[in-house]
């Protein structure tokens, strides 16, 4: 099954116990061939194709593609973006990492997922360059559709979810867990941004809270607490200030 493609290089996809990778062009037949699989080489795999015959040639496929820096289904890379994914990337949607604006010089975005991780693909989302995405082992984060701007770190130590249609700015920070045990705290608690929410440039947005639909974080806030539907909400800590009507 043909893949999407970036800057010309051929993409397929492959589905291996549910996490689709990127068999490298040149092995992808000997690996076919030579894994001890019972089954005829074939230039690319059919989707969804991990019948229990096969399981070795599963691992041993799943596990060199990998190695050759494969590049999962759900994840597109541009403009030298990098991504480490050890964990799974779910969903019928888009990840595209490194997204610019015209005419911008770029650096780098990141995407880390690590070891018993989830990110949850459920439409498009853009993490535009110099932006990080990291998820903890044992943390899911949820993304809908939208963008995040320039800088974003979305870290992500429990559950994050996103919904559709959300802006973040530039240099924001959301993260669900402090990094650090203090008793009587927990460190961590998930975080909910409803849909068509729109966050200002160098906000944060820390553990616990929940921003509902249509509301809009000022420039520069700091949120601690929950954000009411349809509501602007400034300062540090950010306060609700006034309700907001979308044109």
């Amino acid at each position: 099954m043909p893949g999407r493609a970036e800057g010309g290089n051929e993409v397929r996809i492959t589905s291996i116990w549910n996490l689709p990778v990127t068999p490298h062009p040149q092995l992808r037949r000997d690996l076919l061939m030579n894994a001890g699989g019972r089954r005829q080489a074939q230039p690319y795999m059919r989707t969804g194709f991990c019948d229990k015959e096969n399981t070795v040639l599963h691992r041993y496929l799943a596990k060199v593609s990998r190695k050759l820096g494969a590049t999962p289904s759900q994840l597109q890379l541009r403009n030298r973006a990098q991504a480490r994914v050890e964990g799974t990337l779910s969903g019928p949607g888009l990840l595209v990492a490194g997204e610019a604006w015209p005419g911008v010089l770029t650096e780098p975005a990141q995407v880390l997922v690590a070891k018993g991780a989830e990110i949850e693909m459920r439409d498009t989302f853009y993490l535009h360059h110099g932006g990080t995405i990291g998820v903890q082992a044992g943390a899911r984060l949820s993304l809908g559709s939208g963008y995040a701007s320039p800088r974003v770190w979305i870290s992500c130590g429990l559950s994050i979810e996103i919904g559709d249609g959300v802006a973040i700015a530039d240099q924001t920070i959301i993260r669900d867990w402090d990094g650090h045990d203090i008793e009587g705290r927990p460190d961590r608690k998930p975080i909910q941004i409803g849909n068509h929410v729109w966050i200002g440039m160098r906000c944060i947005i820390l553990k616990g809270v929940t921003i509902g639909d249509g509301a809009v974080i000022g420039a520069g806030s700091v949120v601690t607490r929950d954000v009411p539907p349809g509501m602007l909400a400034t300062g540090n800590p950010a306060t609700v200030r006034r309700p907001i009507i979308w044109r």
